[in-house]
Order: structure tokens, then sequence, then C-alpha cells
């Protein structure tokens, strides 16, 4: 892909890191409006078909032949979702999300069709999405996210885990609690 932005991991990898996808909803929104805020990424919605795919060319071929008179507004468009898209799970998550109508068949038919919306375009510096993707790169890298959303995964993902993890804590309090009444017995200065 010649069109060199800031890089940002795919879907899958954001969602390891406890990122959130949902879907921009509102009357006035434009599929272009993706924001980034508190490891929430939020994309408004986008029907993938046959003419979607042609008019992103389109747009973004109009964008590359008249560059001193227009933005690259799809074109950073297309290079963010190319970098978000890369498998057909990631497609599978932003379905799952309502991001994403796919019909265009299956997640692995849309992902090679999304990958190859940049191709032989070239960056001309003003992307309006390099704020947020900075901030999703920043919250990538940050260890604790990372941590905290394997954290959640592993103990919070059904009823019975958050029981037995507030059971074993409750234990170690009470075990705490009776240590330290033996060891103040013990220890206490004669009356």
């Amino acid at each position: 892909m010649g069109y060199d932005v800031e890089w940002i991991p795919s879907v899958t990898e954001l969602q390891l890191a406890g990122v959130e996808f949902v879907d921009k909803k509102g009357s006035d929104v434009s599929f272009l409006d993706i924001s980034f805020k508190d490891g929430t990424i939020e994309i408004p919605k986008v029907k993938l078909h046959g003419t979607t795919i042609s008019l992103f060319r389109n747009l973004i071929a109009y964008e590359q032949c008249n560059n001193r008179f227009t933005e690259d507004y799809m074109t950073a468009y297309a290079s963010f979702m190319d970098y978000m898209i890369n498998t057909p799970k990631d497609v599978a998550l932003f379905e799952e999300k309502e991001i994403f109508i796919n019909q265009l068949g299956t997640p692995d038919h849309a992902a090679t069709l999304i990958n190859q919306l940049c191709h032989h375009t070239q960056d001309r510096g003003n992307n309006y999405l390099q704020g947020s993707m900075r901030g999703i790169k920043n919250y990538h890298a940050n260890r604790l996210h990372k941590w905290w959303a394997g954290f959640r995964h592993d103990y919070f993902k059904n009823p019975w885990t958050i029981a037995s993890l507030l059971a074993a804590f409750i234990l170690l309090l009470l075990t705490v609690e009776q240590s330290f009444f033996t060891a103040y017995s013990y220890f206490r200065p004669p009356s």
C-alpha cells in the first residue's frame, strides 16, 4: 500500500488490547466521521456491496488526480480501513458490531476488496484521521490496557468465573483477618 500514514493494528489485535468498537449513530453522521476516545472507536455503519467498492475506488482516483483542489478524505478512510481489516476475522467482528453490513458474500471476499482499495496511492500529508490513528496506536502500546483486557476476558466472561473470583477474594480477606487476630492475640501485651 502506497498511502503511508501512521500504522495501527488490526481489529482483532485492538480487541485483545481492550479497544471497543461501536457503530456511530446519528442522522447527520457521515461514514467518514471516525473518532477515538478512551479506548472506544466509533465508526459509522457502512454497507459493503459491489457499487460501494466501485464508488470508493472512483473517489480515491479522483482525489489522487486532483491533488491541488481536493482533500484526501476517501484515501485516508480507505487507508484506515485497510490497516484495520487484515483477515476475514476482522470483517466478521465489524459485522458482529454492526459496523459493516456485508453484502459482498463472505468476510474473506470483503477483506480482500478492502485491502486492495489503496494500492498505488500517494500520501500528500493531509490525513484527517492522523490524530485518531496516533491515539489508537498509543492506547494499543500501553501494556496496562492489554493486561486489563486479558484479565477481563479470562475472569469476567461468564457468571461462574466472576463468582469464583469473588469467593477467592473473600476467602483471602478472611484468611488475612484470621492471621491478624491470631498474631495480635499472641503478641498482645498482658493486661
